[in-house]
């Protein structure tokens, strides 16, 4: 009976962990979706306003972005 239910936590721990690295995944490349939209704007347009604007609107999603990728690298490293 114990041992049922140390499986079933670590089957919970399990699904938590891959629902993490999925979450860390997508930031990850909506990061990389930021930073490639910035560096686009400013070659077609050649300006810096028009770049800066996208980078406030994406704001929340580049902070929550470098956060997964320092997790990330805890999570590797460990």
């Amino acid at each position: 009976m114990l041992l049922f239910i140390l499986y079933f936590i670590m089957c919970i721990l399990a699904y938590e962990v891959t629902a993490l690295a999925k979450a860390t995944l997508d930031l990850t490349l909506n990061l990389f979706e930021v930073l490639f939209f910035r560096f686009m704007f400013k070659v077609l347009f050649k300006s810096f306003n028009i770049s800066t604007f996208i980078l406030f609107t994406n704001k929340s999603a580049l902070i929550l972005s470098f956060i997964s990728i320092i997790l990330l690298i805890i999570l590797v490293l460990k």
